[in-house]
């Protein structure tokens, strides 16, 4: 698997939440497997527990997402599920050929095979 590291700002968590936060963590593996490692930060600030989860790629690519709830595993809860639309949503760019290129969309017209078609020069375009 992969290391999932969980800090605390601001409060101290205890064990049962840190093992609430890892096997959240640990499930993430299912919609992405090109994933390095895992950091959770949890914080409180003022009157909401915080949860950020930070992922890291193969590629070098970093996911980041962040929420606020009443409680620490409801904050967690959240911010896994933004975790696994993004992950998903990373997967499935993933998986689309590059269509960025210029010659994937336009076809290939030189001046010859232009002019010789019988072809004006304002026409090939």
């Amino acid at each position: 698997m992969f290391p999932v590291k969980i800090t605390a700002r601001h409060a101290r968590i205890t064990g049962d939440i840190k093992a609430y936060a890892q096997s959240r963590a640990e499930k993430l593996h299912k919609y992405l497997d090109r994933i390095t490692h895992i950091e959770i930060i949890l914080d409180h600030a003022a009157k909401y527990f915080v949860a950020e989860m930070v992922v890291h790629t193969v590629r070098g690519r970093t996911l980041v997402a962040k929420t606020q709830d009443q409680n620490y595993a409801a904050a967690l809860d959240l911010v896994t599920d933004k975790m696994e639309r993004q992950l998903t949503k990373f997967k499935e760019r993933l998986k689309k050929p590059h269509l960025h290129h210029r010659g994937d969309f336009y076809p290939l017209v030189t001046e010859q095979s232009a002019f010789g078609s019988g072809l004006e020069q304002e026409d090939w375009y």
